[in-house]
């Protein structure tokens, strides 16, 4: 099916394919605030949430964060990658005020952010945080009490909480679950009201934090397809996932953390082909692209062959290869497989 990347966890809807093999990458610091491109090539909009020079430590004495500076730009589908402890968490912990930085400053529409009441509720209705724990999220006996809870405590009349309630509702499609208690709901379902409850506060920017993990193919497919429709409705989505296949095919910006720190920025068929990156973070390249490196080390390819995203896009180079050419012939093709 085009457009469908099928990996361990099935098959991830694809948002619309741009061209953006030529985007530059640059590794460190600076790359965290390199313009991405968008769907069809041109800038997305500017920054809307970042972070300059922050670091943050627990107080058993870990630095989570080193002098990190990112910017998650408006319009975005980001992938926030790293192995465990490289500071995915934190950040998003730090973006949405739960936790205030050491040192450095977190920026929302250019502003700082205040740490004073009004500060951090403004800041949380604007920037909205799934955790990765669902149940972390929810609390209230049933899902429609649990949605209503941001919106009532922004102070809002009964017929504007009920109005965000049920737009939540819908745009999650959840509609059979509203009467239900949360107890009672699957994992996937949990996850699912969790983006709802965030949603009701009518954010600029949704964090979520390893939001598939947990989920069999089938949830996957369907918080993924949710996440697109969320990005069409004109929200910025940041993710982390630990999974790179998932990123390679749905996100259009990848940032890699380690150790607090950015290790790269840019596209993700650009990052996620850079074996120093991958490696240095305790990943794994996607199968996709170390498929797509045998086969131009093999001559299968050309050199300056776009790298594909998923699986479609690696068929489609392959079959239309230039005929004639020494990359046109089948027995090369075997010949490679065989050896690999």
């Amino acid at each position: 099916m085009p457009g469908v990347h099928g990996g361990h966890h099935g098959p991830v809807p694809m948002p619309p394919r741009r061209d953006d093999a030529d985007a530059p990458f640059l590794p460190g610091a600076a790359a965290g605030v390199l313009p991405p491109a968008g769907e069809h090539g041109e800038p997305l909009g500017e920054p809307v949430l970042q972070t300059e020079r922050v670091t943050f430590a627990y107080q058993d004495g870990t630095v989570a964060l080193r002098d990190l500076s990112v910017a998650i730009r408006r319009g975005a589908r980001l992938a926030i990658l790293g192995a465990n402890g490289s500071g995915k968490s934190t950040l998003f912990l730090t973006l949405n005020g739960i936790l205030k930085p050491a040192q450095g400053r977190v920026l929302l529409g250019g502003a700082p952010v205040r740490y004073d009441r009004a500060g951090l509720n403004d800041l949380r209705r604007r920037v909205g945080l799934v955790f990765q724990d669902p149940d972390t999220q929810l609390f209230a006996a049933s899902v429609r009490q649990d949605i209503s809870f941001g919106p009532i405590n922004l102070g809002l009349s009964d017929a504007e909480v009920r109005a965000r309630v049920e737009c939540a509702v819908a745009d999650t499609q959840i509609e059979d679950l509203t009467d239900r208690p949360t107890h009672l709901l699957s994992y996937g379902q949990k996850k699912r009201v969790a983006i709802a409850g965030v949603l009701a506060m009518d954010p600029e920017v949704i964090i979520a934090d390893e939001p598939t993990a947990g989920l069999d193919p089938e949830a996957t497919a369907r918080l993924l397809e949710l996440l697109n429709r969320l990005h069409a409705m004109g929200r910025t989505i940041c993710i982390s996932t630990h999974d790179l296949e998932l990123a390679l095919a749905w996100a259009d910006h990848t940032m890699v953390l380690r150790r607090g720190e950015l290790a790269a920025s840019g596209p993700p068929q650009d990052v996620l082909r850079m074996p120093e990156v991958v490696r240095g973070a305790r990943l794994v390249q996607p199968i996709v692209l170390d498929t797509f490196a045998r086969l131009v080390a093999a001559g299968v390819l050309a050199e300056d062959a776009p790298p594909p995203r998923t699986a479609a896009e690696l068929v489609a180079l392959i079959v239309a290869r230039e005929p004639g050419s020494r990359n046109s012939g089948a027995p090369e093709v075997a010949a490679y497989n065989g050896s690999a």
